[in-house]
């Protein structure tokens, strides 16, 4: 299958790629990415990218949300035997109370995918 011109997929350090003009961009997906970035940064990442972000477009966030202790211990061994990586869950109540009127949330909600807990948040730029 081709992938439209109109699409484009970046692979790059997220936190140094932020710092870019974003004005080409309508639609910014973070799927399981926050949970990899230091917790000093995740919020001020996020942030970054709604404050870059026009009227209308759209932030679809997808992470690691356990809600229990058995899907924090499993989420915390698979990041830690795959990337060798210690994971760092993203405060998403956290996001929310620092929106601003700017920004409405169209959807959030959460789903356990076998033993992953993650929570949606779909976000728009008024």
């Amino acid at each position: 299958m081709e992938i439209p011109k109109n699409i484009k997929f970046i692979k790059d350090d997220s936190v140094i790629f932020i710092n870019r003009k974003l004005e080409s961009f309508n639609t910014f997906l973070l799927i399981d990415l926050l949970h990899h970035i230091e917790p000093s940064l995740q919020l001020y990442f996020v942030k970054k990218l709604i404050n870059s972000m026009k009227s209308g477009d759209i932030l679809i966030i997808k992470d690691i949300f356990p809600k229990s202790f058995l899907t924090r211990f499993w989420n915390a061994f698979h990041d830690f035997i795959i990337s060798r990586q210690l994971i760092n869950y993203f405060d998403f109540d956290a996001l929310e109370k620092i929106m601003s009127k700017n920004t409405i949330i169209l959807n959030r909600f959460h789903k356990r995918i076998f033993l992953y807990d993650h929570f949606f948040l779909v976000i728009k730029r008024n």
